[in-house]
C-alpha cells in the first residue's frame, strides 16, 4: 500500500474534503474517505486493513457521488445520514456488504453517503436510510 501526501487544497476540494488533514483510500480509482479520528492510530489501521482486505462499500463525499452518478452506467447509492455502530443504518450497510460483490458482477457499483443535504436537495430523498439506483445519471 502506497501513501501520497498532497498539499494542494484545491485538489482536496475536488474529492469533497472539507476538513484537513484527511485520509482517503482509493480502490479501483474510487475514493473512500475515513471519517474517524486521525489521531486514533488503532482505528486508522483497522480501517485501512478492512479497506485493503475486504470488498467494502465505499463511503463517498458529495463531490465524488456527483461524479460517479455522471460517469457510471449503473450506480446504487445507500443514503444513510450519520451512521454509527448500533444504528439501524449501520446494520443495513453491513448486510448490503453481502450483495456488493454480486452487484459488481452485473456492472452495478455500490457506494454510500452520509450527506443528507445533498440527498434531499439534489435527489429528492425524503427518508433515511434510503437506497437509490441511478442509470446513466
Amino acid at each position: 500500500m502506497d501513501f501520497v501526501k498532497i498539499e494542494n487544497n484545491e485538489e482536496a476540494e475536488e474529492y469533497g474534503v472539507e476538513v484537513l488533514p484527511a485520509l482517503i483510500y482509493f480502490e479501483n480509482r474510487i475514493p473512500s474517505l475515513f471519517d474517524g479520528d486521525l489521531m486514533n492510530e488503532d482505528a486508522v489501521l483497522e480501517w485501512l486493513v478492512i479497506q485493503k482486505t475486504s470488498d467494502t462499500i465505499e463511503q463517498v463525499t458529495d463531490k465524488i457521488l456527483e461524479r460517479l452518478i455522471e460517469d457510471e452506467e449503473y450506480l446504487a447509492v445507500f443514503f444513510s445520514g450519520r451512521c454509527s455502530p448500533g444504528d439501524l443504518c449501520f446494520e443495513m450497510l453491513d448486510n448490503f456488504e453481502n450483495i456488493d460483490t454480486k452487484l459488481g458482477d452485473y456492472g452495478i457499483m455500490f457506494v454510500s453517503t452520509e450527506d443528507k443535504e445533498l440527498a434531499r436537495n439534489e435527489y429528492d430523498v425524503k427518508f433515511f436510510p434510503s437506497l437509490g439506483i441511478f442509470r446513466n445519471g
